[in-house]
């Protein structure tokens, strides 16, 4: 398989007018890095996940995850595209639920 050009990706994403219609607040980021050797943790990208999983458990600490604005607005979304919320979650979601267990690989 050939190597994949960015530009190619960055130039053939879209997001449907559909979307647009049901989330007019909708924003999205493509990124696309290149030339990064794949490699395990360090100490620095193990401090940066450590960090933001524990500002996660703070978050949650206060607010339980089905009581969370944000988690809550991405529900109504997938609910209105379809899709069942329980069995497809969304991703801000699914990192949500794994917080308890420890994303960082040193865990």
């Amino acid at each position: 398989m050939p190597p994949l050009n960015p530009q190619n990706i960055l130039s053939a994403a879209h997001i449907a007018p559909e979307f647009f219609a049901l989330r007019p607040d909708y924003r999205a980021l493509v990124l696309i890095a290149v030339n990064i050797p794949p490699s395990h943790s360090d100490a620095q990208s193990e401090a940066y996940l450590c960090a933001a999983e524990q500002a996660a458990k703070s978050a949650l600490a206060s607010t339980p995850m089905n009581q969370t604005p944000h988690v809550l607005t991405w529900r109504d979304t997938y609910k209105a595209f379809g899709a069942k919320p329980k069995k497809t979650l969304n991703s801000l979601e699914a990192l949500l639920k794994r917080v308890d267990v420890g994303l960082a690989a040193g865990e």
